[in-house]
């Protein structure tokens, strides 16, 4: 697969066949992780969850954590700490990467500086995991509640060879609009590396896209918005 962005007509190729454009919406996410801490595949959906925001309420009155250092895990342990009696943050760096977060200074939650979960352990649901902190020593708590925040992180782009602008890690810089370097590209998604990653972000981002992609097309001072209003034939 590779992209052809140069000129008024972009092309995008693949093993079937060549598409031509004179837009593109670029939405190929991120490399994801698989499944990697022993347990965390056996036990999703029993106690295992990507998405604090939709599983949290499962968990009121009970312990669990987060895995994880980002400002998204950070986040989530927030929107679990309404819920959860007692909300372990563990990560596996010796700091996170917002530390001043004041979500940190909620009084049920703990953070683990340094820790690596080795194992989820359970019968029909988690009870407990086993760590290791940073002098390799295993270390195990019980708890009913896993939310694992170690996203893949790498974008796809390897098919733009260099075609367009990317900043750290290979993101795809964006404005509000969703326009990338070139005029008539844009990006949405995982992709750009935005800072939380739900499928709802991705669909905004990509309808955003979508109304920027139109009015480039059709060299529109203003976007449009109100599609039923204009396409129904009692007003016209």
């Amino acid at each position: 697969m590779g992209a052809n962005l140069s000129g008024g007509i972009k092309e995008v190729i693949t093993m079937d066949r060549t598409y031509f454009g004179k837009t593109i919406i670029i939405a190929t996410g991120s490399m994801g992780r698989k499944a990697s801490i022993k347990g965390e595949g056996e036990f999703l959906g029993r106690g295992v969850s990507y998405c604090a925001i939709c599983d949290a309420a499962f968990f009121k009155g009970k312990t669990v954590c987060i895995v994880g250092n980002s400002e998204e895990a950070i986040k989530e342990a927030g929107v679990l700490a309404r819920f959860a009696e007692t909300v372990y943050l563990i990560s596996p760096t010796p700091k996170l990467k917002v530390e001043d977060h004041p979500v940190l200074k909620e009084p049920n939650i703990r953070v683990l500086l340094g820790y690596t979960i080795t194992s989820i352990e359970g019968e029909e649901a988690v009870e407990k995991i086993k760590m290791l902190d940073s002098e390799n020593r295993e270390v195990g708590l019980d708890l009913s509640g896993v939310f694992v925040y170690l996203h893949g992180s790498k974008p796809i782009i390897d098919f733009l060879a260099g075609a367009l602008e990317t900043g750290e890690n290979g993101c795809i810089p964006v404005n509000c609009m969703m326009e990338t370097s070139i005029a008539g590209i844009f990006a949405a998604g995982d992709v750009t590396c935005t800072e939380v990653r739900q499928v709802v972000i991705a669909a905004s981002q990509g309808c955003i896209a979508a109304l920027a992609a139109e009015k480039y097309l059709y060299k529109r001072k203003r976007y449009r918005m109100d599609w039923a209003k204009e396409n129904n034939p009692l007003n016209s």
